[in-house]
């Protein structure tokens, strides 16, 4: 999943990967083999309500267990889908109502001593459009299938193995995108080989969709947007075409054979699938002149856009089914912690860069300063000093509440590691090889124990295996090392160091004498937030602070003896004016910049509905500019292995051994 930005999307934050088949092991033996298929209505869009159907064949259980998820894979949040559930029944072949009980939120008990076979009804109410959401309106029906399909629960808490069918019940007129046309077997009937496949193919319906369609060797890919805006089909295409074909030459072949890009133009941050992804597409602001040396998020839509299918793209790899041992096949019913979705995410973030690169979207100085950003971020963000990026990833379901601990910076950080890491290796090994030679490795192993497109017991990894997979793919045994001191520890690397491997050099250059700070940082309320790829928390964390209008200012972190702590501003306050002017989101920045280090203003701000007056001392500006440019003493072997790492080369995919 893609992290949310400030401005543009970039969602996880995601990963829901291949299934291992070798249920034997991991269910109790049963007595039953039972058959489940749903059938999805929609008969009053206005309503936001679905009406699902859940067909049970093959019982032989004197209770059985419906559960609805508590979370979707990719986005680790207890999310509880069953509270959206209005109204609930179960009957048998005969139509005779069957006794339930409800356990928890999310989980139906039902009485079927004697039973072999029973249909469970329910609506469900939806209208939350999201990457992870699940919406039916007048405009759209959007169902995200952890969240709309309950499952057959077995003992072992897993859903019951075996194909699962949907029938959907659209109405008249209606299209439909959905990496479930790969599984058709009727009109509007699709059958998966599992609920985990089921439950990964979201699917959008809508009066009308803008589509195009293109292929890379072979490989049909189907880009979509549902939404009006200024945006260009053809436009989109085209960058989407060599984004992906740039992600497809690095690791030799997709997993899948077929591929759905969805995206709407709503607030939406960006998911992937096992053969699909949805994602944001900002409306409107396209007429804006783009330059490939500014790849930046935040400054034009197509940016955005790029991002966020190079990077929902290759999790298609990296997570689907190159994934952490413990996402797959999955628990809905519980929490799944894993120490390495810096791995699964981090490096999905770093190859989101790289690919912006080697597809020929971004520049080389447009791929830097996004490097440059995130290393920004790992020098100055206080948390990172306490956790590393696996004490990140593992504390991700529940991120602490002070907001200087970064709930996700297992995808900036473990980004900028990412390129460290990738450099060393080819330094090492004298551009023998590199960290895709890893990916290429753990992909072979996913291939190799494949079943179908979408299942595989390969390709998965433990938290510790890491650096021992890194030494198998490459050789590269000190690479393998510092993957542990760099991901589990919170120790950082000399930059320069490994940046010179490819004549390359970080540069710092200090705020201006006399540029004045305010020692602390303010939420962009008001501010469009349209693709981005930082996940949104599922409930609201402010806690019963005030909820703001546009534009309003309220502080979200404040420095730690720095000028406004020491004037006793504090998280949650909002400003209401700086030295007698009102502060804006728009203001502010201005407002600052007209004054110097040193100087004392008045601010007032309301605190718990109480305005209050203070002066504060405004500090030095001390955080540099960061930026990565190529070393005037260059030697040729530093310039060739940045040649070659903005190339791609070398090709070679090594095999598991």
């Amino acid at each position: 999943m893609m992290k949310l930005r400030r401005l543009l999307l970039p969602p996880l934050l995601a990963a829901l990967s291949g299934i291992a088949l070798s249920y034997g092991a991991m269910n109790p033996a049963r007595a039953d083999s039972p058959s489940v298929s749903y059938e999805l209505a929609m008969p009053r869009p206005a309503d936001h309500v679905f009406t699902v159907a859940l067909k049970i064949r093959g019982l032989a259980r004197n209770e059985t267990v419906l559960q609805m998820p508590i979370w979707i894979p990719g986005y680790y949040a207890n999310a509880q889908y069953g509270r959206n559930i209005l109204r609930f029944e179960a009957h048998d072949a005969s139509g005779r109502a069957l006794a339930f009980r409800q356990q928890g939120q999310s989980t139906r008990i039902i009485d079927t001593a004697g039973i072999s076979s029973l249909t469970a009804s329910y609506d469900l109410y939806a209208n939350r459009p999201a990457d992870v959401g699940t919406q039916l309106a007048m405009q759209r029906a959007e169902i995200n299938g952890a969240g709309a399909y309950m499952y057959l629960k077995n003992q072992d808490g897993y859903p019951a193995p075996g194909s699962v069918s949907l029938t959907i019940h659209r109405p008249r007129g209606w299209d439909m995108v959905s990496g479930l046309l790969a599984m058709r077997t009727g009109d509007d009937v699709y059958t998966a080989p599992s609920y985990d496949v089921l439950a990964d193919c979201p699917t959008e319906l809508a009066p009308h969709f803008e589509k195009s369609d293109f292929s890379v060797n072979g490989i049909l890919y189907h880009l979509s947007v549902d939404g009006a805006g200024t945006y260009d089909m053809k436009a989109l295409t085209s960058v989407a075409k060599s984004v992906v074909a740039s992600e497809v030459k690095m690791m030799g072949r997709p997993g899948y054979k077929e591929y759905w890009a969805m995206f709407e133009t709503v607030d939406l941050g960006g998911m992937e699938h096992l053969n699909s992804s949805i994602s944001g597409l900002p409306a409107f602001g396209w007429e804006k002149t783009r330059s490939r040396d500014d790849a930046d998020w935040d400054t034009h839509p197509m940016n955005a856009f790029a991002l966020v299918l190079a990077h929902e793209h290759f999790h298609s790899w990296n997570v689907k089914r190159i994934r952490p041992a413990v996402l797959g096949p999955f628990r809905y019913d519980q929490e799944v912690h894993t120490r390495r979705l810096d791995v699964a995410e981090g490096l999905t973030e770093y190859y989101t860069y790289v690919h912006a690169l080697r597809s020929g979207y971004a520049s080389p100085a447009g791929a830097w300063s996004l490097f440059a950003g995130d290393l920004k971020t790992e020098e100055t963000t206080v948390g990172r000093r306490l956790l590393s990026l696996g004490d990140l990833s593992w504390n991700t379901w529940w991120p602490n509440d002070d907001p200087w601990i970064p709930a996700n910076d297992y995808y900036d950080g473990a980004a900028i590691m990412g390129l460290m890491l990738d450099l060393k290796i080819r330094h090492d090994t004298q551009g023998r090889h590199s960290l895709d030679d890893v990916l290429r490795y753990l992909f072979h192993d996913w291939e190799a124990k494949a079943v179908d497109q979408f299942r595989s017991t390969g390709g998965t990894y433990g938290d510790d295996e890491m650096p021992n997979i890194i030494t198998k793919a490459t050789g590269d045994a000190e690479a393998g090392t510092l993957f542990h001191r760099w991901w589990d520890t919170v120790e950082l690397p000399d930059w320069n160091t490994y940046l010179s491997y490819a004549g390359l050099r970080l540069i710092k250059r200090p705020p201006k004498s006399g540029e004045a700070d305010l020692g602390a940082q303010w939420e962009e309320i008001g501010v469009p937030q349209g693709v981005g790829y930082k996940p949104k928390p599922i409930a609201d964390t402010t806690w019963g602070q005030p909820t703001l209008t546009p534009d309003q200012v309220m502080i979200d972190r404040v420095k730690p003896d720095g000028p406004a702590a020491k004037a006793g501003l504090q998280q949650f306050d909002v400003i209401v004016s700086v030295a007698g002017l009102a502060a804006t989101q728009e203001s502010l920045p201005g407002i600052l910049a007209a004054h110097k280090a040193g100087e004392r203003v008045a601010v007032s701000l309301m605190r718990e509905n109480r305005l209050i007056n203070t002066v504060v001392t405004l500090g030095q500006a001390t955080v540099p500019k960061n930026s990565i440019e190529e070393r005037k003493d260059a030697t040729v072997e530093q310039r060739r292995l940045r040649a070659d790492f903005e190339a791609g080369r070398p090709f070679g995919a090594p095999e598991p051994r």
